[in-house]
This record gives structure tokens, sequence and C-alpha cells, in this order.
């Protein structure tokens, strides 16, 4: 398999925009162009991207929004354009505040390829010192390395003294490696819990599939309680659609998936 060309479909919107570009194939020349945070009330970190007119869009505080308003504008410049006339005026101040973010732009963007080049350095030495680590440690049999779950979250050996228990962060790693909606943890009884894999949408094979007891996901499951799971807790998972709604005709009704009796 060749792992460069291997996409996965993962949930972006909590990932930082340097980290999604690093991975793309794609020419790094564009300008930036930061949108204030206001935006990260609905929307990820990077917000347009492949660049459209060469430029991508973030959610982030650019120069011009750290700086003080006082160093553009009077004091009372807002109330000023209020009353009579409003619509104009303020297209007048829109078009001030342009220009001033347009000065400010080529400082943004160097920034910003700071930033990136910093990512992209990580990801190097990440990478290879991970490579080294699970080649002189981590007995691979084939099953595992062809393991596409394992690929992903054998990266973070190195860090599994600070990873192991800690279900908070592990369900979010989890989460999107699974590609899954969210994932819950349930109490079954005292010393057994239990992954609750929320993922809409299954067919019958599908969902079949991944509940295999020898396919990769049983296998990366257990793979993932061995290292990062304390050991004195018993751990498995179930996949579920609680959305669905439940109508006799549907030929989609999977029991103990998206169906109980």
């Amino acid at each position: 398999m060749n792992r460069d060309k291997h996409k996965y479909n993962i949930n972006t919107g909590d990932v930082k925009a340097e980290t999604l570009i690093s991975r793309m194939d794609q020419e790094k020349d564009f300008n930036v162009d930061m949108q204030s945070v206001f935006y990260r009330n609905y929307s990820g970190d990077l917000m347009r991207y492949p660049p459209k007119d060469q430029t991508i869009q973030l959610s982030r505080d650019g120069i011009f929004d750290l700086l003080p308003e006082g160093l553009f504008f009077e004091e009372d410049r807002i109330e000023k354009i209020l009353g009579d006339g409003f619509g104009k005026k303020y297209e007048i101040f829109k078009e001030e505040v342009r220009k001033i973010k347009l000065f400010f732009q080529p400082f943004d963007k160097r920034y910003f390829e700071l930033s990136l080049e910093l990512e992209e350095n990580l990801n190097a030495v990440v990478e290879q010192g991970n490579a080294v680590f699970t080649n002189a440690f981590l007995d691979e049999t084939e099953t595992i390395a062809n393991n596409d779950y394992i690929f992903q979250i054998k990266k973070l050996l190195p860090f599994v003294s600070h990873l192991r228990g800690n279900l908070l962060l592990l369900t979010d790693i989890l989460k999107n490696i699974l590609s899954a909606e969210k994932i819950t943890i349930r109490k079954i009884k005292p010393f057994h819990s239990r992954f609750i894999i929320h993922q809409k949408g299954l067919s019958q094979k599908e969902y079949l599939f991944m509940m295999d007891e020898k396919g990769d996901l049983r296998i990366f499951f257990d793979f993932f309680a061995e290292w990062f799971l304390p050991v004195e807790v018993k751990y498995d998972y179930q996949i579920k659609d609680d959305k669905m709604p439940y109508e006799l005709e549907k030929d989609r009704l999977i029991l103990d998936y998206n169906t109980r009796l």
C-alpha cells in the first residue's frame, strides 16, 4: 500500500490550518486573509482552501485586529457614521478598513509562512523519530503492518506515557481516526467499559465488516487497548447509529446498530 497517497476522511473542524495545509500536495504560494476570530463560532481555523484567487481564509485575528482601533480611527468614528447617510458612510468606513488590512497582509502572510514551516519541520522530525521507535520496539506482524487504523495511531507511541488513560483526549483521537460522528464511553459494570462509536448510515455489509472478529477494527482496538488504556479495566466497543428514524419499511434496519427491541 502506498501510504503517501492514502487519504483519510477526518473531521477537520478542530484542526489548525498549518496541520491541514502541510499535508496537502499542492503549491503553497498563496496570500493569507485573516477574517478574525469572530468566525470561530461556526467555522474551523481553515475557512477556505484550495486557494480562490490564490488566497486562503483563516478564522484568526490579523495584526489589524490585534492593534487598538484608536491607532487608525477617531474614538467616536462609529458614532459619527450613524444617522443620515449611514449606508454611504459605512461603505467608506469598510473601504478604509480593507485598505488598512491590505497594508498588513504581507506581515500576516509572513507570520503564517513561518508557522507553516515550523509545522512541516515538526512533522518530519516526529515521523522520522516514530519510525525509529516503532521499528525498534514494535514487533509488527503483517496484519498489524497492513492495518490503516494502526498506521495512524502508532505515531503516538512515543507519547503513550502521557496519553495512557486520558480518556477525554483518547476519545477525540479515536473520533478522527475512525471518522466517527462522536465517541462516548459507557460503563457496563465495575471494571468493564465500552466505547460507543457513533457512525451513522452504515449498510448491513459495512456494519458487519466493521464488527468482524477478525477485521481491521477489531485488530486495531486490541492494539489500542494494549498500548493506550489502563490494564485494570476491560474495554470493548460497539458501533451505533442513534439518529436514524425507526421505520419498518426501511431496508437498512440493523439490530443493535440502529434498531433495538
